[in-house]
């Protein structure tokens, strides 16, 4: 069983495409981590006045690709987590990486496949036991086999823009 981060955007799902035929039994999380009302941040959100957020469309996208997946997802919420513990400090996460498992032995993080992608700076702070625990099914792939492989399943987000978020 693996839990995955599935934020509705392309990456994500493809990432859950790819651990379901893995064999692995995936259950996607979406992470509500911003509310611009609560964080006062009307100013850098310049579609507050539309009917939806862009992080309830994410949300949205996230629940079509699940079903699409025929996986099972949850929303949780993260919004004081993500200001305390990430916001304050900056620190963020990627797809991107790949990680060798050796039993017994210390895992070693390794730069994603795409040059254009790779994230793994980002990963720097994880230490062994959330490395040894930690997958990441792009990291041998391009992010043009992504999209690929999002056309191919007819995934609802598969031309979805990118996320710039942290």
């Amino acid at each position: 069983r693996v839990v995955l981060g599935l934020s509705g955007g392309v990456d994500s799902a493809v990432a859950a495409y790819l651990l379901k035929q893995q064999g692995y039994e995936v259950i996607g999380v979406f992470m509500r981590n911003w509310d611009s009302q609560l964080n006062n941040d009307i100013l850098g959100n310049p579609t507050n006045d539309n009917d939806i957020c862009p992080q309830e469309q994410d949300y949205n996208d996230a629940k079509a690709v699940a079903k699409h997946l025929g996986i099972e997802i949850r929303r949780v919420d993260f919004i004081k987590e993500y200001w305390d513990k990430v916001f304050t400090y900056f620190i963020a996460t990627g797809h991107y990486a790949r990680v060798e498992h050796h039993e017994g032995k210390d895992s070693v993080m390794l730069k994603g496949i795409d040059q254009n992608k790779d994230q793994t700076y980002f990963l720097c702070q994880l230490n062994q036991k959330q490395l040894q625990a930690s997958l990441f099914p792009l990291g041998n792939i391009t992010k043009q086999e992504v999209r690929k492989i999002a056309e191919d399943l007819n995934l609802p987000v598969a031309h979805k823009k990118d996320s710039t978020g942290i």
